[in-house]
């Protein structure tokens, strides 16, 4: 189940995980794989390769997922059901427990960059390195550090997360020893780091000011009545809240003055070095309307079986084995190993290219009017539980799909989760519209107003109602708050 909410401006998706059964490995090598962006993949191929003779460069990939689509409409290529076909063929790859024991507003960017992150890491790594710990515990810190998200909170599964860490840091521990590191991770600046939802994010906050009226009151709220806070349901939280109105207004002030992202400078530029940004797709529309888009393969090579693998275990195809020498027997298996572990990253290459390409088309076809215009205010509502929905998959996967990706658009290049949004509001027919489309609107009436009789907050919800925005005067005072736009009697100007 995932909410989301828009809490100063920052869109936060918060997710309750479960995990309904053990993954096995080369379950969790797939999403890892599906989660790396392409530059880090074309590395691990090129890895892959090298560590295993029976994986074979056949030949240059050129890009892949040509689809395409017409006004309104969408049409999609056969391997749509050829991706959920491939999806289920590979689960009993994916299941098979045989090991081969192998160790929010729009970004538009041209040629833009990335800066090394070090500062903002090293910052944290000082306050570990301070803290009276074991050497273990340190070490567990600095990996929950590196899995954290952009906004600095840490919404995984620990569980999967310390499975994860045996299988690729070759860190043997438990979820409960990985979860004292955690908070840990919380005692430290800025505060709210490591936290494992927004809610708490916001209380550590909280619990670290003095002690006063309106920070008890602050606690009551994001305890009691969070989800009736980010969904603005004001009045229900008066009602059941028997305090001073002044002060619950002050609490509400004051809460919106946290800061939901205390990891940002994880993610700002901080550093020298520089990192260009490669989009994973390319999405190309002509003046009929068509949008076609495809899968950018960078210089990952089409992969095949070594023959001379493949030879040698077919030479020994139904020969029993103690009939075999110890060198033959022992040559044997290892070419069986060999192959089976190149088949199954072949397979998980396929998922990945499949899985992606799909990923990115019900994108374009709910979104399709932006493709074609280049314009926010086309962006429609959509949650990655509704192209979950549409694709047959877990939100997990859509989550890591999107993770790190960018799509190139004849408007510039873009973050795959640029395309998602919240529904916020619906008019009497029922259609939903999105925050910047509210907002747009709302700037549009404040402009074209007459600068003698500016509109009151109470005019503007008016108006907004008659366009078909289903919003509140509260919330329209909120939100002009928040663009920075002074009340109607500041705004009026008095002519000479």
């Amino acid at each position: 189940m995932a909410h989301r909410t828009d809490f100063g401006n920052v869109a936060v998706q918060e997710q309750n995980l479960s995990q309904q059964q053990r993954l096995t490995l080369r379950q969790v090598k797939f999403m890892r794989m599906l989660e790396w962006p392409l530059q880090q993949l074309e590395q691990a191929v090129r890895t892959e390769i090298d560590d295993n003779p029976a994986l074979y460069p056949e030949s240059a990939h050129e890009s892949v997922g040509n689809e395409s689509g017409t006004g309104e409409g969408y049409e999609r290529e056969d391997y749509e059901e050829e991706a959920r076909e491939g999806y289920e063929d590979f689960r009993s790859v994916l299941d098979d427990s045989e090991d081969d024991n192998s160790d929010v507003d729009r970004r538009l960017i041209t040629e833009q960059t990335q800066r090394a992150q070090a500062t903002a890491y090293e910052q944290l790594e000082e306050q570990v390195a301070m803290l009276d710990i074991s050497e273990r515990q340190k070490m567990l810190i600095d990996s929950v550090i590196g899995a954290l998200d952009d906004d600095g909170l840490l919404r995984r599964d620990v569980a999967v997360m310390a499975e994860e860490m045996a299988i690729y840091q070759d860190i043997e521990t438990s979820g409960e020893e990985l979860q004292e590191a955690i908070d840990l991770l919380k005692t430290l600046d800025p505060a709210g780091i490591g936290a494992q939802s927004l809610q708490e994010c916001l209380l550590i906050q909280v619990e670290r000011r003095k002690k006063s009226a309106v920070t008890a009151i602050m606690k009551r709220i994001l305890k009691e009545h969070f989800e009736d806070f980010i969904h603005d349901a004001w009045s229900k939280i008066y009602a059941e809240i028997d305090e001073d109105r002044g002060l619950i207004d002050d609490a509400f002030g004051e809460i919106r003055k946290l800061n939901p992202r205390p990891g940002a400078g994880l993610s700002e530029a901080t550093g020298d070095t520089l990192q260009r940004i490669i989009p994973d797709f390319f999405v190309e529309t002509d003046d009929e309307g068509n949008v076609t888009c495809s899968l950018n393969m960078g210089r990952i090579p089409k992969l095949a079986l070594a023959e001379d693998f493949e030879d040698l275990i077919k030479r020994y195809e139904g020969v029993d084995r103690e009939k075999l020498r110890r060198q033959e027997f022992e040559a044997l298996n290892y070419a069986r190993a060999k192959v089976q572990r190149a088949s199954a990253y072949i397979v998980m290459l396929q998922l990945r290219y499949r899985t992606l390409s799909l990923l990115m088309s019900t994108i374009i076809k709910k979104q399709h009017d932006f493709f074609l215009t280049g314009d926010d205010s086309d962006l429609k509502p959509l949650l990655m539980k509704d192209v979950a929905e549409e694709m047959g998959y877990d939100v997990s996967t859509i989550s890591r799909g999107c993770h790190h990706k960018y799509v190139q658009t004849g408007w510039g290049i873009y973050p795959l989760k640029h395309f998602f949004r919240m529904s916020y509001a619906a008019d009497n027919d029922g259609e939903e519209h999105t925050l910047r489309q509210i907002l747009d609107a709302m700037r549009d009436l404040i402009e074209q107003e007459d600068k003698d009789k500016p509109l009151s907050d109470a005019k503007l919800t008016k108006l907004l109602n008659e366009k078909g925005f289903n919003v509140a005067r509260r919330t329209v005072a909120k939100h002009r708050e928040r663009m920075g736009i002074k009340v109607a009697r500041f705004r009026k100007e008095i002519k000479a």
